[in-house]
Order: C-alpha cells, then sequence, then structure tokens
C-alpha cells in the first residue's frame, strides 16, 4: 500500500538518522561559508567570554567590598531597586 508509514524501532530511527546527518557533515564541510560561520561565531562567543571575565574581575564584588557589591548582571532584574541599593551608604 502506498499510505502505509511502517514506523521504525527507536534503534533503526537513531541509526536511520544519525546516517543522514553524517551525509550532511560530509556534504557541508568543503563549503567555505560553514568555516566562515564557525569562525565568526566561535570569535564572538571568545569575545563575550573575555568581556564578561572583565567585568567579573574589575567589579567591586571581587574586591572584597561587600557593602557595595555589583555584579555585571546586577541591573538586569531590577534596574531601580539595584541603582538605590548600590548608592544606598
Amino acid at each position: 500500500m502506498l499510505g502505509t508509514v511502517t514506523p521504525l524501532s527507536f534503534r533503526q530511527a537513531l541509526h536511520e538518522w544519525f546516517a543522514v546527518a553524517l551525509a550532511e557533515l560530509r556534504s557541508v564541510r568543503r563549503l567555505a561559508r560553514t568555516w566562515m560561520f564557525l569562525g565568526l561565531g566561535i570569535a564572538v562567543m571568545g569575545t563575550t567570554y573575555a568581556y564578561y571575565s572583565y567585568l567579573h574581575a574589575t567589579s567591586t564584588f571581587s574586591t572584597g567590598d561587600a557593602s557595595r557589591a555589583a555584579t555585571p548582571s546586577s541591573g538586569s532584574v531590577r534596574p531601580a531597586e539595584s541603582l538605590r541599593s548600590a548608592m544606598s551608604p
């Protein structure tokens, strides 16, 4: 019958998916845009990691002054409240 689909076992379906993914990777491996986007993604993530590492290293929290502690994400939830607590004596 043309309209009948026989269900595969989980193991067969996983093997078939893996075979298709492997074939796709073989065809994509030689494309220049693949390597360009991969390099761009690694550069963006590395820069972001370095930026947040710098912010963490230079924050007042890391200097030991816990009374005026602030982290790079301290204003992301409630900016007004975190500013009030950072400015209070």
